[in-house]
């Protein structure tokens, strides 16, 4: 299953702006007030997983990184700018690899 193009977490609102195979960038907001950008690597379940109280997750489900992994696997910023061009910088990165 394949990430949201918007998701409502902790009474904000993240829309995708822009993705790859990999990465995604976020517009978080709250109302109509400031906004600031989440660059994230995209995490795929490793194998299918029951959590307590029955909801299942399937193998290859994508989904935000944990808090554990920002920095690492997530990035927050203050402008678009700078959003994008770590996001011009991983995807660059991904396709070097590729090569």
């Amino acid at each position: 299953m394949k990430l949201p193009t918007h998701i409502r977490h902790d009474g904000f609102d993240h829309d995708q702006l822009t993705r790859t195979a990999g990465h995604a960038l976020y517009r978080k907001s709250k109302g109509a007030g400031h906004c600031s950008y989440e660059v994230i690597t995209i995490q795929r379940a490793k194998a299918d997983y029951t959590w307590p109280g029955g909801k299942k997750t399937l193998k290859g489900t994508e989904s935000y990184p944990s808090s554990t992994l920002w920095g690492r696997a997530g990035w927050s910023f203050q402008t678009l700018r700078e959003a994008e061009a770590t996001f011009a910088t991983l995807t660059a990165a991904m396709e070097d690899c590729a090569l």
